[in-house]
């Protein structure tokens, strides 16, 4: 480990672009726009070191040393922008502790874990260690940036969240420009694609400050420009949270009463047709047999390429709002177009990748992962996946098999993280079938 962490510092130390953000902190010139280009930066050093050296490590070794350096690069990336806010801060006048988001040990474990896998090839290995690792490690301030918009809306500062666009960009960036509430925003405002060349700003308090350029203004006190601020009467302020409550959440449950998923919806979700009636009605019926029609915001035609000669029929799919996550079931056009249902069935059927043979097999394993995701805030989902797909699935007391060998003995899919062997079980019980009683105390832990 000291001769890879020593050519780490070495390598970072002379980096002319790691220099020149760190001139930037010294002189209290840094953006927010600078702590991202440096984790990014830093990032990729430590991803080539590794993988140029990770195969002279011996087996036993690699996940250590995998370990040390994230740990390593987070602390880094969290005192760099821990600095910078700090400094914007005092120009602000605004006297709040920086925050850190809690270090994602399962998500680390995972990554270091998939090092020692002895079924691929050792280019692959070298992959895994450089562009795997540097994304972990860029992670870091992604989750600084939120948690510490967060904790400021929660303190009591009038937080809104920007993001414009470059003039260049695509639809999806298109559609999610604009300056919005903290609270308000889309659920992919912080998320962005290769090559975007988009800008996320906040404001809070006094100081507006760009999260990935040097541009910062005031926003007027009142008395200097801005207006006095509105009080409203108990019921204007109840009218205003309903009317700006995210849509979601709103048609789930009016008025007390929670809304469940219809025919309609699933029709205006398809304007074309592609999905025919009777699977529309086979998932619809299969939905409300499991008791899950109301577990999904809504139902969308999507979109999804095969993978690996696979195609994924549908998914639940999960998008930040505060509070609970908004929950939507994707439907894949790709394996529903002018497929009748015993087409489907028969496709599901001839598969043998995964434990469904029908389509109603399909829905019923999406419906274990709402059934999972159902009454869990959008954090707690996000802390329970980083479990179930960490080293909690893949790693075994001495003489025991791991869950994740457990679940061959039900699917080869339900191998692929403890979330998925969960929906995967669930299908199995729903039939009457038997499955290890390890996966059954497992499935009935997160499904009621």
């Amino acid at each position: 480990m000291t001769d890879i962490k020593t050519l780490l510092e070495a390598r970072a130390a002379s980096d002319p672009r790691l220099k020149a953000v760190l001139k930037k902190i010294k002189e209290g010139t840094a953006t927010f726009k600078d702590t991202a280009y440096y984790a990014e930066v830093y990032s990729s050093i430590t991803g080539k070191v590794f993988s140029a050296n990770v195969l002279d490590l011996v087996e036993t070794e690699r996940e250590d040393v995998c370990e040390e350096l994230l740990r390593g690069n987070y602390e880094e990336i969290n005192n760099i922008c821990a600095q910078v806010q700090t400094a914007l801060d005092e120009a602000a006048g605004i006297h709040i502790k920086p925050q850190r988001a809690a270090f994602p040990t399962d998500r680390v474990d995972q990554i270091a874990h998939s090092l020692l896998d002895p079924t691929v090839k050792d280019s692959v290995i070298k992959r895994r260690a450089n562009t795997g690792v540097a994304n972990v490690s860029q992670g870091f301030h992604d989750s600084y940036i939120k948690v510490n918009a967060s904790f400021r809306n929660d303190a009591g500062l009038k937080v809104h969240i920007n993001r414009e666009t470059d003039g260049k960009c695509c639809e999806w960036c298109t559609k999610i420009a604009g300056r919005y509430s903290y609270g308000t925003e889309p659920d992919d405002i912080y998320r962005r694609h290769d090559n975007c060349g988009c800008t996320v700003t906040y404001e809070n308090g006094k100081q507006r400050q760009d999260v990935w350029s040097k541009r910062s203004w005031q926003a007027p006190e009142v008395g200097s420009g801005a207006p006095p601020p509105t009080r409203f009467t108990p019921e204007q302020a109840a009218e205003i949270q309903a009317r700006n409550m995210p849509q979601g959440l709103t048609r789930r449950r009016r008025n007390g009463i929670i809304n469940s998923i219809t025919i309609n919806d699933f029709v205006e979700s398809d304007p074309k047709g592609i999905v025919s009636q009777e699977c529309k009605e086979a998932i619809l019926s299969t939905l409300k047999e499991q008791g899950a029609l109301h577990m999904y915001d809504e139902i969308k035609i999507v979109r999804i390429s095969a993978k690996n000669g696979l195609i994924e029929p549908m998914r639940t799919n999960t998008f930040y709002r505060p509070g609970y996550p908004k929950v939507v079931l994707e439907v894949n056009e790709v394996a529903f177009v002018e497929k009748s249902l015993e087409d489907i069935n028969n496709w599901f059927e001839f598969q043998k990748y995964s434990t469904i043979n029908s389509l109603k097999d399909a829905v019923i394993h999406e419906t274990a992962h709402a059934k999972i995701i159902n009454g869990l805030t959008y954090e707690q989902y996000e802390e329970l996946n980083l479990t179930l797909c960490g080293s909690f699935f893949t790693k075994a007391d001495e003489g025991e098999k791991s869950l994740q060998d457990l679940a061959g003995e039900i699917s080869e899919y339900a191998q692929k993280d403890g979330l998925e062997c969960i929906a995967e079980s669930h299908v199995k019980l729903t039939r009457g079938e038997t499955i290890p009683e390890k996966l059954k105390k497992l499935h009935d832990k997160y499904i009621k």
